[in-house]
């Protein structure tokens, strides 16, 4: 008689056990089961990517799956994302401009929200130990066969096959999960994975011992920036011409290294060994070249080419679902892949819970897999132009800062309300979030025209602190002070005042591009939803507001020249900001379709 489950997933991984782990915190009792071909649990010593988080994948994990305490024990924490760009042949990390948090005081008080650096091996053995003692079923050294999806009512039949004693089974599941990865057991023979226009060249490993940047410099305006002991615990991303290069400490006596350009004509392209990476790296980036020759790869480094995709469905009314890589991979450089573990988790979890009370899916389903298809299509956007960007120092600062403020201001706070899942406050929240991907959408335009107009424009700053620009400083701050127990209500406040918080960024920005390029400005309060670096287009778009803005002109004013100085390196520390009501009427550029 065949094995019945209420759910089985295929694949073991991250993903998987995340999964696993919070069906039975949402209540799931029925049989679940985690199929996988390997060893459950794997090793704690296990080396694998995806080892930083940002706020929200690191909120999903320590509070949605109750994992904070054993994470701040047993990893480390966070201190923010650090980028170092390139400055003459970057033999002094002290010479290059700094962009990141500098905020010590606050980094050792603990951060809110916070995020993680993970040892991904030691995360997934204990997620394993933890579900089997929650009851859920591991088989291990387990090959996947032919898989039958019900058509009806009834339950999903796989067939599957024990590695070592070739032993076949036959198993039922109410609810049957790909979180198999690229190997895509389900998205696959289902044709649901769809390519999306981002390729990358990646090359990763690890070695032995801690970099610290501080221990490649001498510059005494270099160690007084920051307190001692900190800029280690960032994920440090050494930038240069066409590249991004992460640092991520997995534990104090491992080091995650990876090189990330764009595939096909990129500079990473002719790179296929280690002694060529090696000789790269000393070209490039000799400080980091020298470090590796003395502590040596201790895994790797390995090479390859990821494109980016998505899957069609993530929840499907025939009760199947697609999680993890499975579900979606774009690129490494922001650290997304927990965002898009979580997204993906958090509706497959409330469609299970709906259909356990007979709550028809087809409706609900068509609006999750949109939704997911609309955050991954947002997040795509930031990524598509940016290795060409980072070679120009000034504007890669601007959009990195930028992308920093709209994921705090606007895709963690989506994800951290767990509103994703809930029909009514996410139709709450989709105007705003229309106007922001809007807003992106001009943004990111504006940086590529930028680029394309200026060339590669260095930065004459040594460091930008995230801590003294008031949207980045006052997104962070306010979404720290939130819980996901709050009403609908508060969030959707916090989203509208973080509009106008991301509108002053835009504004900041427009005005140092069109400084950098000597493009004379009408007089008059800028819309942000007009900008663009095209003058003939001003006047059509509305770049100038007509309507009076009695509540908030003067301080959104003072917003936007203390974002300046902050980009300018010249800020202060930023408190959160306290918002005048909102009582602007839409600009013609605002009214346009998403």
């Amino acid at each position: 008689m065949a094995d019945s489950f209420e759910v089985a997933i295929l694949g073991g991984g991250l993903a998987a056990q995340c999964l696993a782990r919070h069906l039975r915190r949402a209540g799931v009792t029925g049989p679940i089961v985690v199929i996988d071909r390997g060893a459950l649990p794997i090793p704690a010593t296990t080396l694998k990517l995806g080892e930083s988080t940002v706020e929200a994948g690191a909120w999903y994990l320590g509070q949605r799956l109750g994992l904070h305490d054993r994470l701040l024990a047993e990893h480390e924490m966070k201190f923010g994302l650090r980028f170092f760009f390139s400055a003459g042949n970057n033999d002094d990390v002290g010479d290059r401009l700094e962009l990141g948090p500098q905020h010590a005081a606050r980094f050792r008080r603990g951060l809110r929200p916070p995020a993680y650096q993970l040892h991904r091996g030691r995360l997934e053995h204990m997620l394993t130990r933890l579900n089997e003692a929650a009851g859920v079923t591991m088989w291990p050294g387990t090959l996947v066969g032919e898989i039958t999806l019900a058509t009806t009512n009834e339950r999903h039949r796989v067939e599957l096959r024990d590695q070592a004693s070739g032993r076949a089974r036959t198993i039922h599941a109410r609810w049957l999960i790909d979180a198999s990865g690229r190997a895509g057991l389900l998205t696959r023979p289902q044709q649901l994975r769809r390519p999306l226009a981002h390729r990358v060249r990646v090359a990763h490993g690890w070695v032995a011992g801690r970099i610290d940047p501080e221990r490649w410099t001498a510059r005494p305006e270099f160690g007084d920036r920051i307190e001692p002991d900190l800029r280690w615990r960032s994920t440090v991303h050494l930038i240069g011409p066409g590249y991004s290069i992460w640092m991520i400490p997995v534990d104090p006596q491992i080091t995650s290294i990876g090189v990330v350009a764009r595939a096909g004509g990129g500079v990473l392209d002719p790179i296929s060994d280690a002694a060529t990476l090696n000789r790269w790296l000393a070209e490039r980036e000799p400080q980091l070249a020298a470090t590796i020759a003395r502590s040596a790869w201790i895994d790797g480094p390995h090479f390859g080419d990821v494109e980016a995709h998505v899957s069609r469905v993530v929840v499907s009314p025939r009760r199947f679902a697609v999680c993890g890589e499975a579900a979606a991979h774009l690129d490494p450089l922001y650290s997304s892949g927990f965002d898009l573990l979580a997204i993906a988790n958090e509706l497959i979890v409330a469609t299970v819970l709906d259909d356990a009370q007979a709550r028809p899916l087809a409706p609900i389903c068509e609006q999750r897999n949109v939704v997911f298809a609309q955050v991954a299509r947002q997040l795509l956007s930031v990524y598509a132009d940016a290795y060409r960007l980072l070679d120009a120092p000034r504007i890669a600062t601007h959009k990195i800062t930028w992308d920093i403020a709209t994921y705090l201001g606007y895709l963690a706070p989506l994800i951290m309300s767990g509103t994703f899942a809930q029909a009514q406050p996410l139709a709450d929240h989709i105007q705003i979030a229309a106007r922001v991907v809007r807003l992106n959408r001009r943004m990111q335009q504006l940086f590529s025209s930028w680029r394309a107009r200026a060339g590669r424009a260095g930065h004459e700053v040594p460091s930008v602190n995230l801590a003294h620009l008031p949207p980045v400083a006052s997104c962070f701050a306010r979404l720290g002070d939130m819980d996901p127990s709050d009403p609908p209500a508060r969030w959707h406040q916090l989203l509208r005042d973080n509009l106008r918080l991301l509108e002053d960024q835009a504004i900041a920005t427009f005005l140092d591009a069109a400084a950098d390029l000597g493009l004379t400005l009408p007089d008059g309060r800028i819309d942000a939803h007009a900008i663009s670096l095209e003058p003939r287009a001003w006047a059509a778009d509305g770049l100038i507001l007509r309507e009076p803005t009695p509540h908030d002109t003067e301080t959104a004013e003072q917003r936007v020249s203390a974002t300046r100085r902050g980009m300018s390196g010249q800020g202060s520390l930023s408190s959160p900001l306290v918002l005048e009501p909102d009582t602007r009427s839409p600009s013609p550029a605002d009214r346009s379709p998403a």
